[in-house]
């Protein structure tokens, strides 16, 4: 539905009609704008979760619950080893900026790829 800007019939809305109006997807709470979506995002708050925002009623659920919370700790920590610790993600970005320097720059600047990889880069956790 959001491809094609419409509301689901089910929850009130009407075929054709535009997302977020009468009948459509509710406003995210805390939105001047009336932006909606999924919370947070990038900046991971509250728990951890990523996209849950802190505030995500099936997220908060699953986590109180001490077996669950423990194994998403236990994979969060093994992934952040895997990807991070290990160097593993800094080498993905590397060779894509690398593939991209080499066979792109028709597409795209190389000093955009290399702001954009060092972007991402940044968003990594420290470790």
């Amino acid at each position: 539905n959001l491809a094609f800007n419409t509301a689901n019939v089910d929850n009130g809305g009407a075929p054709g009609q535009a997302a977020g109006a009468a009948g459509g997807r509710p406003e995210r709470p805390g939105a001047a704008d009336g932006a909606v979506g999924r919370e947070g995002g990038a900046g991971q708050t509250g728990n951890g979760l990523v996209g849950a925002g802190g505030n995500n009623v099936l997220s908060a659920r699953f986590l109180s619950n001490e077996s669950f919370s423990a194994m998403y700790d236990r994979s969060v920590n093994d992934l952040t080893e895997t990807l991070f610790t290990s160097g593993a993600a800094e080498d993905i970005i590397a060779r894509w900026t690398e593939l991209l320097t080499a066979e792109a720059t028709d597409l795209v600047a190389a000093a955009t790829i290399d702001s954009d990889a060092a972007a991402i880069t940044n968003t990594f956790p420290v470790v």
